[in-house]
């Protein structure tokens, strides 16, 4: 039972694992909270089966794509507090077997209690509403991260522990746990590279579980003659298309550049038995590296080109553009299938046009240029942290307004 909730004007996000390597927990909670934290909105998080023991200072609660019976517990015991209940769903749910959400009655009798429930794009939006047609439903999209904003979201998750834990007056299972796992942190400065000025990821044990080290070698350690392809993602799962077979959609386009541009076609994702089964026989260099959060940034960052392909099923329309977004901070153009959420990049990436596409980014560096240009001015009006924030703070702020935020 956590009673250490008594911050003046608290948020709590409620989550079921307050992970960082989980792409929902960071886009949807972590780097949301870290943001509003920097406009005195102040924040918590709830993992698992954690509850809470009063209420008085709890000004709404968020659950983050967790939808169990003890979340609707937790909802039913904070609406008859006076709390407000948001919702915040960042997939599509309700395709056919769909493994993440257990119980998805849950799901609806949660709805029943919220205020609101925020997505990321207009794709889930009118799914949403078309479902639950008397629900308020607000888009709040994914905003980009960056290398800074994961190490301070990873700063931030051991304070939140500390503080829910009161480490100073544990009980002795806590303790127990917390000696026999441990966490630390320890920083490593990224060397000789100049496209993202800013610190390596902080080393760290979250979760009280061993982070593996990063390695901070470079692997763009081919000819210069090649340019780099990368393609980063989950590797995929049953209820979809999305992951790396997706690649297989433009498997001939890649062959054709390579024999105009060679190149190498960089997989990061965590499957490496798919890679070797759909991506190795493609006739090019291919190469697979696991993802961390240590060496994605790094990683995009040296490629030339990032291209996110998709066969836009049920569930892949509904998805969030932060691949690109990623991807065109760090200064790499993108091409990629069109799909809703994507719409408001149109301006600044190619869409569906493979051939032209690639051989205009791997040729034309003006064109590159251009794009990334134009591709930060969007960012930094609707997908930074700032901008986000304010999406968030407005939500707060109409929900909770006798509350005091």
């Amino acid at each position: 039972m956590i009673k250490g909730l008594t911050n003046k004007n608290l948020i709590v996000w409620k989550t079921q694992s307050c992970n960082p390597a989980i792409a929902s927990v960071r886009y949807r909670c972590l780097l949301p909270a870290l943001f509003l934290d920097q406009e005195n909105l102040k924040s918590t998080i709830l993992e698992g089966t954690e509850d809470i023991d009063f209420f008085d200072n709890v000004k709404a609660i968020i659950f983050v794509k967790t939808f169990t019976k003890h979340d609707y517990d937790l909802a039913n015991k904070a609406h008859k507090n006076g709390v407000p209940i948001i919702l915040d769903l960042c997939d599509n749910i309700f395709v056919k077997n769909y493994s993440n959400i257990s119980n998805f009655s849950e799901f609806e009798s949660m709805s029943k209690l919220a205020a609101v429930i925020i997505t990321t794009g207009c794709e889930l939006s009118r799914i949403l509403r078309n479902r639950f047609n008397t629900i308020n439903v607000t888009i709040i999209p994914d905003q980009v991260e960056s290398l800074d904003s994961v190490e301070k979201c990873c700063m931030m998750i051991k304070q939140w522990r500390r503080s829910r834990y009161g480490l100073m007056h544990m009980t002795n299972q806590i303790e127990s746990y917390l000696k026999s796992l441990k966490y630390r942190f320890s920083k490593k400065k990224m060397a000789g590279y100049s496209r993202i000025p800013i610190r390596l990821l902080t080393l760290c044990y979250l979760k009280f579980i061993k982070c593996p080290a990063a390695n901070i070698e470079s692997t763009h350690d081919l000819q210069q003659t090649y340019k780099r392809i990368v393609w980063f993602g989950n590797h995929g799962a049953s209820h979809s298309t999305f992951g790396i077979g997706s690649l297989l959609a433009i498997q001939k386009n890649l062959e054709e550049i390579n024999k105009k541009i060679p190149i190498e076609l960089l997989v990061i994702s965590n499957n490496i038995e798919k890679f070797d089964n759909l991506i190795k026989p493609f006739s090019l260099k291919t190469t697979y590296k696991k993802w961390t959060l240590q060496t994605i940034f790094k990683d995009i960052a040296d490629s030339d080109v990032c291209v996110l392909p998709s066969f836009n099923d049920e569930f892949s329309l509904s998805k969030s553009p932060n691949r690109a977004l990623l991807a065109l901070s760090l200064g790499v153009p993108v091409i990629a299938t069109r799909f809703p959420a994507i719409e408001g990049l149109s301006s600044c990436i190619i869409l569906d046009d493979w051939d032209n596409g690639l051989y205009t980014y791997l040729s034309d560096d003006k064109r590159v240029s251009d794009d990334i240009i134009k591709a930060n001015k969007i960012i930094e009006d609707s997908y930074s942290g700032a901008s986000v924030a304010k999406k968030w703070t407005s939500v707060f702020r109409q929900l909770v307004q006798y509350r005091q935020i």
